[in-house]
């Protein structure tokens, strides 16, 4: 349903920019020659209007995606027991150039004088607060987690900057610039199955093409020059608009023969 208002908002844009076109310079040139040069202009704005949507649309859909992949990472983390996680922010932190100590209940860091607790298994309380607070000395704390309510959050703000909640954003980011995704058995994707009108599919931009050339060719040996031309184009734009915007077929819908 989203591609098809895309496709009306888009044809209907190109017609009324031909319209626009038409009536300006029908002042200035002759009918073929106006009407020739108004078609041309309606379908590289329509070209480039386009393009424009479906560089949005792909911009919003690498968003989702990054969305998505976080939800996975820190569904994942749960799952790994205190020594994975452990060993994963360890390979994280020496890619980053730090020279991480394993410790019995933390992660060391020597070169910034920092204990790194990971906690992305369990819900850190305020007892769990307190406790990193009197064991962490004069050193800085950071708490890896992102299971915690609201108040805990604010009871940790006493305790800035000597410790420092850090959530599932931090940690995503961590893994994604360090390259250690790979190393975290993220669930499968799942992308929801649309149904789409079988006329909005990729494969017809080829027909609509052919369909639209066939009419502008007509154009030229009819007397109704002028509707053949709308109609002609008006397939043109269709056939576009199919191959950018049109949806392929879901595996659900492919045949076994």
């Amino acid at each position: 349903m989203k591609n098809f208002s895309l496709f009306i908002t888009s044809l209907l844009s190109g017609f009324f920019f031909f319209l626009v076109c038409r009536f300006i310079l029908n002042y200035f040139l002759s009918y073929e020659i106006s009407t020739s040069i108004s078609l041309f202009s309606s379908i590289l704005a329509l070209i480039f209007s386009v393009k424009a949507i479906n560089k949005r649309k792909d911009g919003k859909e690498t968003n989702r995606k990054n969305i998505e992949q976080k939800e996975d990472l820190i569904l994942a983390l749960e799952l790994l027991s205190k020594t994975e996680q452990k060993n994963l922010f360890i390979k994280a932190f020496s890619k980053k150039g730090l020279k991480p100590e394993r410790r019995k209940k933390y992660i060391f860091l020597s070169e910034i004088g920092a204990l790194v607790y990971v906690k992305f298994d369990e819900k850190v309380t305020k007892a769990d607060i307190l406790n990193i607070y009197n064991h962490a000395g004069f050193s800085k704390a950071f708490v890896l987690c992102n299971k915690f309510d609201d108040d805990v959050i604010n009871f940790s703000k006493r305790f800035i900057p000597k410790i420092i909640i850090k959530n599932g954003d931090y940690a995503y980011e961590l893994l994604k610039d360090t390259e250690l995704l790979s190393l975290v058995n993220l669930p499968p994707s799942i992308n929801s199955v649309k149904r789409t009108f079988k006329l909005f599919y990729k494969n017809n931009a080829k027909k609509f093409f052919l369909f639209g050339a066939t009419f502008i060719v007509l154009s030229f040996f009819v007397t109704l020059k002028l509707y053949f031309l709308i109609v002609g184009v008006a397939f043109l734009c269709f056939s576009l608009i199919l191959a950018l915007f049109g949806s392929k077929k879901n595996h659900s819908e492919e045949t076994i023969y």
